[in-house]
């Protein structure tokens, strides 16, 4: 019996220690998490870019408006001056032609307008 018993402790023993002198290898996980950390880099560089152009797109939209609102005025000024009593015919033709040119000019600064907010609810959107 103590014969059967020598022959099964060296098993229980190698059994034992299987496994116990390696060290797991966590270069998976490093290399897992170093992939996964260069990635939140870039997702926040490329987010801090998007609220900076977002935040230049507001500000062209601010300015456009600020545009609108100044040709608008004049636009209301050569109209007032257009329907005085007093002015010749020359005067009227040159008064029609700057307000056709302000007109356009407002009608682009509006289409302008409506692509950059467009633009910007885009940017929100995603």
């Amino acid at each position: 019996m103590k014969h059967r018993f020598c022959l099964l402790l060296p098993l229980i023993l190698i059994s034992a220690c299987n496994g116990s002198d390696s060290k797991p290898d966590d270069s998976v996980a490093r290399s897992t998490f170093d992939a996964v950390t260069a990635e939140l880099k870039e997702t926040k560089s490329a987010l801090a870019k998007a609220q900076q152009d977002n935040a230049d797109l507001a500000g062209q939209q601010g300015q456009i408006q600020t545009a609108l609102d100044a040709k608008l005025a004049e636009q209301e000024e050569l109209l007032q001056r257009l329907q005085r009593a007093d002015l010749t015919e020359a005067e009227r033709d040159e008064l029609k032609r700057q307000l056709g040119n302000v007109t356009k000019e407002r009608d682009q600064l509006i289409a302008n307008k409506a692509k950059l907010t467009a633009l910007l609810k885009s940017a929100v959107c995603q």
